[in-house]
């Protein structure tokens, strides 16, 4: 892989990180409009898991062995890690 192919990929990834964080604001919110049993079993299920492979965290569960944050900061060649 040449510096410039890394350079689109991890740009690539960035952006689609972003998208998919949006788009998980987006379901959040229709969660919390929906409520009741179904809000709580998605959030502890599909919801959870989303969040965390992306890189963020969740009340209900704990990390992953690799998120999509951990691979575009290993794509970075300016990440101190």
């Amino acid at each position: 892989m040449t510096t410039e192919s890394r350079a689109e990929a991890l740009e690539e990834l960035r952006e689609i990180a972003d998208e998919m964080g949006a788009l998980l604001d987006r379901a959040n919110s229709a969660l919390e409009m929906a409520g009741g049993l179904e809000e709580r079993r998605a959030r502890a299920y599909w919801y959870a898991s989303m969040r965390i492979q992306l890189g963020g965290e969740h009340e209900y569960m704990a990390g992953s062995m690799c998120t999509l944050e951990d691979t575009i900061k290993f794509l970075d060649p300016e990440d101190p890690e």
